[in-house]
């Protein structure tokens, strides 16, 4: 279906190993290929306040599922897809991500009348090398302790490996969350020691007052899982609405204050589900 009505699409390597309840947990890049679809699929870490947001692993992690599912399949059955390829990896991360976010016609390549969009990387570090491949350089061998500069739109962002008009500190002090998820059985815990109440809850939130914190989002997967299917909707989603509420709580929303509370923080929640 996805294929029949074009859609844009975007894998998650290192997101879909790490949760449990995802089809097999396999990023499904052997059917993207299969269905020649390769053009229309980014890129994306999925959520970075608890993965990695570097890119260049989500490159080499698609790189390495869909070969290493090739060679089961000749294992299997004596006959395997073609292995992808760097350049097929590279064009995921620039054109695919830009079609995928339908913004083919801004970013995406380096053309006359798109945004100026560069990452320059350091061809001098040892781990880059031997340079015989620029597109094997990008996907297979290099880091962010590599790019050396970034342009955005025209506009130095990162030079010397350093960000420019950037107070990174401020920037990691306002921003820290730390989202932690656990069993019904965890969650029964926590809601019966700090909530009094001898039951798991779907979400709690525990903000902390030091140095600029947020605090602590804990989510049951258990509960999401139920939730999710009696609502005919995902996992995933159901995490997003989850992680919604409890950051709204930590900012201050309580939709137990009052019924205009509840209906303020109803109205903000869906106005934030729009961005997901």
């Amino acid at each position: 279906m996805l294929v029949e009505r074009k859609a844009n699409l975007v894998l998650a390597p290192t997101s879909d190993a790490t949760l449990r309840g995802l089809a097999d947990s396999i990023t499904p890049v052997q059917g993207v290929i299969d269905s020649n679809h390769l053009e229309r699929t980014g890129l994306s870490s999925d959520v970075e306040i608890s993965l990695s947001g570097d890119l260049f692993a989500q490159m080499r992690a698609v790189f390495l599922v869909q070969r290493m599912l090739a060679s089961k399949r000749w294992a299997d059955a004596g006959a395997a897809p073609a292995p992808m390829q760097v350049r097929d990896v590279l064009k995921m991360a620039t054109v695919g991500g830009a079609n995928a976010n339908g913004l083919l016609d801004r970013i995406g390549t380096l053309t006359p009348g798109k945004e100026a969009d560069l990452v320059l990387l350091r061809a001098r570090d040892p781990n880059i090398g031997p340079l015989n491949n620029a597109a094997a350089t990008v996907v297979v061998a290099a880091t962010p302790d590599t790019v050396d500069t970034v342009i955005i739109g025209g506009q130095i962002r990162k030079r010397r490996g350093a960000l420019v008009r950037t107070d990174v500190a401020k920037i990691l002090r306002d921003a820290e969350l730390s989202i932690v998820l656990v069993s019904d059985g965890e969650m029964q815990r926590l809601n019966r020691r700090w909530r009094r109440k001898d039951r798991p809850t779907d979400v709690l939130s525990f903000p902390l007052d030091a140095g600029g914190l947020l605090g602590d989002v804990v989510i049951s997967v258990d509960t999401a899982r139920r939730q999710a299917a009696e609502q005919g909707t995902t996992l995933g989603r159901e995490a997003d609405r989850l992680l919604i509420h409890g950051l709204l709580h930590l900012l201050g929303y309580d939709h137990e204050r009052s019924p205009a509370a509840a209906r303020r923080m109803q109205r903000r929640e869906r106005a934030l589900a729009r961005w997901l």
